[in-house]
């Protein structure tokens, strides 16, 4: 059975002298908020998006931890096309480092072939007297987490049946109910599902259909409203999504109504 995953990263962070030196900020909050998804679990799938509201952080800031965590052997983390990646801990070496000099330095140094020699020495030295807490603990590794995800599907948000509500509701919203859904359309979808919530990407397809600019409402009387442009990047997603609310709110004026008008091409 796997040891509880907030039991381990709690009293890393909170007594291990590694964490208070070398980690910052985002990363400990990283590791709080991941740990609050795994529980007894080995892996959990949040969407970049969720993290990002958990933390109250930005996306990029969200990646950024993510990869130094991963960088620093902390945090396994599996991709997959079309999917939310998959993240489990290196619990046995949250354990090693809280008591281990020698592994928090090969951790600062990866490449020092020095640090990998001494910290193989004192892990193997360290083994036996550890018998005791490994023979009762089941530590995930990396092929722990592949083989698990291996059989994984993709969640919900991220299924082929929920690309197909998406894509209906933009076929409804915008009126083009002989659209089709080719593979740059649903390979469009399946992009900003991995990031967004289903919710948001509906709220995104209002914000377009309630912006003038996008509805035709320019100089060249153009509409710019293909699900491919709205789902283009993170960018036009949050600014459609920004319009949706804005509009909602019925506090489009001013300055804040000439931005709603210009619109996202």
């Amino acid at each position: 059975m796997y040891i509880q995953s907030q039991i381990i990263v709690d009293r890393f962070i909170r007594r291990g002298k590694f964490a208070k030196q070398y980690l910052n900020a985002h990363e400990k909050l990283m590791l709080f908020i991941l740990a609050s998804y795994i529980g007894k679990k080995s892996v959990c799938y949040p969407s970049i998006s969720s993290l990002a509201n958990d933390c109250s952080l930005s996306i990029a800031s969200i990646k950024r931890a993510i990869k130094s965590l991963e960088k620093k052997e902390l945090l396994y983390v599996i991709r997959k096309s079309g999917c939310n990646n998959h993240y489990s801990f290196n619990l046995k070496l949250f354990e090693e480092l809280s008591a281990d000099s020698t592994k928090r330095s090969q951790l600062l140094d990866p490449d020092s072939s020095t640090n990998r020699e001494q910290a193989d020495l004192t892990l193997s030295a360290d083994s036996t007297s550890n018998n005791d807490i490994n023979n009762s603990t089941k530590y995930t590794s990396l092929q722990d987490v592949k083989d698990n995800t291996s059989s994984f599907k993709c969640s919900k948000e991220e299924s082929v049946p929920a690309i197909q509500e998406i894509f209906k509701y933009w076929q409804t919203t915008m009126k083009y109910p002989r659209a089709k859904l080719d593979k740059k359309r649903r390979k469009r979808i399946k992009e900003a599902l991995a990031l967004y919530s289903k919710e948001e990407l509906k709220s995104a397809i209002d914000g377009c259909a309630n912006t003038p600019y996008n509805m035709g409402q320019n100089d060249r009387n153009q509409v710019y409203n293909d699900i491919e442009l709205i789902f283009r990047d993170s960018t036009h997603i949050e600014r459609f999504i920004n319009n949706s609310q804005t509009n909602n709110n019925h506090s489009v004026n001013g300055s804040n109504r000439r931005q709603f008008l210009k619109g996202v091409i």
